[in-house]
């Protein structure tokens, strides 16, 4: 399976919202939102956990739509961080501190 890598790094490609969306898999929707209501402490419905990944223009999941890192990104015409020249600015840095593997992801586009 070739990644689909997000602004920030993340794999889109083995997120439960992206899988869940490609393969119309309503027991995954349901799992990710129970999972993903008790880690972040909010209320996820089902019906939220679906998106097409960063990239799309279409349908995105509800935190993706309103992340500063991938609005960042399309506001300076970039498909990822890695392309721009600030890499490694305060707001990725900040980000990587809680997932290393987006940093792993694009400095890999690097190479």
């Amino acid at each position: 399976m070739e990644k689909s890598i997000a602004c920030c790094g993340l794999n889109c490609s083995i997120c439960p919202a992206y899988i869940a969306c490609r393969d119309d898999d309503q027991e995954l929707r349901e799992k990710a939102a129970r999972e993903w209501s008790t880690f972040y402490g909010a209320n996820i419905v089902p019906d939220e956990v679906n998106c097409n990944g960063c990239q799309s223009t279409g349908l995105l999941y509800k935190y993706c739509i309103k992340c500063a890192i991938r609005q960042c990104c399309r506001d300076h015409f970039l498909e990822n961080c890695s392309q721009c020249s600030y890499y490694h600015c305060d707001q990725i840095n900040s980000f990587f501190k809680d997932v290393p593997e987006a940093r792993e992801n694009l400095d890999a586009l690097l190479k």
